[in-house]
């Protein structure tokens, strides 16, 4: 095979690219062609991170923009983030958000998002940060004489904020730079893109579409080529038995996952109303699946649920977050756990989740999936209830529920009856499960790095032909 001779540099700036890219497959891939990777790592997760033999690890630090350019970046973000603000669901957001603050917040959050209205007003802020960027030298520990391209997670929308600078740095310092998505929500429901986008690596036709309706990327610099990690989570499943056996659960009763998401109420909630079903009758058992979060999982409700879900012989939990069972809890997780998660969805009969990738997932397992979108009322005399951040509203949720693929439970009757009708008829849906993997996903063919490793030496080669 012919070798390509340049270096490939991903950053590692946020717990998305971690989990994306910063994978053996990925490696693997760019090494069989010749080209060797450097990561280039946020200080603080560089001792963190478990290191990939042959690649090479650099330190990067950010320097905070000061004074009125920083006010200048602040506004420009803000406004970016809300956009399209026409959106019903981007507006409940950000109306939620502010309920409790002063009278003068709301009117800059509405101010925010009358001109988070306008593509005209987002693409001059992206340029207004153009300059400003270009001014200020903002990424240190980059030797840029060791780097020929950059492929980078985000395009500098909510979240991927350091990406953005990682960007116009490349751009400034003449290397060639690409761009790859996360997850299905990352371009759809974030905001405007805070950068040019040269090449832009996509899953599926939605996010195509996204691409260019939302960003206003020509479709010539969009190519779809599947999703990384789904792409390989076939290499560690194991048989159904077999896994089943190791969390000590039947192999001959229902098995049902919950995936949950930040609010400890609604484990507790899922617990309670798994408990009813089995005074029912039903024959299951469940696999409680803990969110990752820091902050849940030093909660005072960790300690409770766990002790709850092992009284129960039916019950086995899985945590995400890897460090929390064996090493330092306070440990950030960088990479999730997906042993357990890749075989809990190919064995399990039925997922309940939170609007979350989840439900994707489980479309690609071809599994009934339920959101459970209720809380249990809090107990006390308060001055109002909570009011929760509404995840049904979302662009990409209200997008993955017109497939009619996942159904919604407002309560727990309704939870029990769809968990009912998922056990008794799983091939009920699966056209629309099809469908979502089809428009969402992509294509699920195992070739997702090749493609990857593909189009980046691709757009390196057309990149120095421009430069000469």
């Amino acid at each position: 095979m012919k070798r390509h001779k340049y270096r490939l540099g991903i950053p590692l700036l946020g717990k998305g690219a971690t989990n994306h890219l910063h994978r053996m497959e990925v490696v693997k891939a760019f090494a069989s062609r010749g080209i060797p990777v450097i990561f280039l790592v946020r200080e603080d997760y560089l001792p963190l991170l478990e290191r990939i033999p042959g690649c090479t690890y650099r330190a990067v630090h950010f320097k905070e923009i000061t004074g009125f350019r920083q006010f200048l970046c602040s506004i420009s973000r803000n406004i970016r983030m809300r956009y399209p603000f026409q959106d019903r669901g981007l507006r409940e957001r950000y109306r939620r958000k502010h309920l409790d603050n002063s009278i003068l917040t709301r009117i800059i959050n509405r101010l925010y998002g009358f001109f988070a209205c306008f593509r005209w007003m987002v693409s001059f802020l992206v340029v207004l940060e153009q300059h400003i960027y270009r001014k200020s030298q903002t990424v240190f520990g980059c030797d840029a004489k060791e780097i020929d391209q950059l492929l980078l997670l985000g395009i500098g929308t909510l979240h991927s904020e350091l990406e953005g600078q990682m960007t116009w740095w490349g751009i400034k310092e003449g290397i060639s730079v690409v761009h790859i998505v996360g997850n299905y929500d990352n371009l759809s429901s974030n905001g405007y893109r805070g950068v040019p986008v040269n090449r832009l690596l996509v899953w599926g036709r939605n996010m195509r579409k996204d691409a260019m309706r939302i960003h206003g990327i020509p479709p010539e610099r969009i190519t779809e080529i599947g999703s990384i990690r789904y792409n390989l989570n076939s290499s560690l499943l194991i048989s159904k038995k077999k896994f089943l056996e190791c969390m000590g659960l039947s192999t001959k009763r229902k098995t049902l996952l919950f995936a949950g998401f930040l609010f400890a109420s609604q484990y507790f909630e899922m617990m309670t109303c798994f408990q009813e079903i089995l005074n029912e009758g039903l024959d299951c058992q469940l696999i409680l699946r803990v969110y990752p979060n820091k902050q849940l999982m030093n909660s005072i409700y960790m300690e409770p649920l766990l002790h709850y879900a092992n009284k129960f012989s039916r019950v086995t939990v899985s945590l995400a977050d890897p460090y929390f069972r064996y090493g330092e809890r306070g440990r950030p997780v960088l990479q999730i756990e997906e042993y357990e998660l890749w075989n809990s969805l190919a064995v399990c009969d039925c997922v309940i989740n939170i609007f979350s990738t989840i439900s994707v997932e489980a479309c690609i397992f071809d599994k009934p999936v339920i959101n459970m979108w209720y809380f249990p009322r809090p107990t006390g005399n308060l001055a109002r209830q909570p009011v929760y951040l509404d995840y049904s509203a979302n662009f990409h949720n209200r997008r993955l529920a017109s497939y009619g693929a996942i159904r919604i439970a407002t309560n727990r009757q309704q939870l029990k009856k769809m968990i009912y009708e998922a056990l008794k008829n799983p091939g009920k849906l699966s056209e629309q499960r099809h469908r979502v993997v089809k428009d969402e996903v992509g294509q699920l063919d195992g070739q997702a790095c090749d493609r990857l490793a593909e189009i980046c030496i691709q757009e390196y080669h057309r990149s120095v032909k421009v430069t000469r």
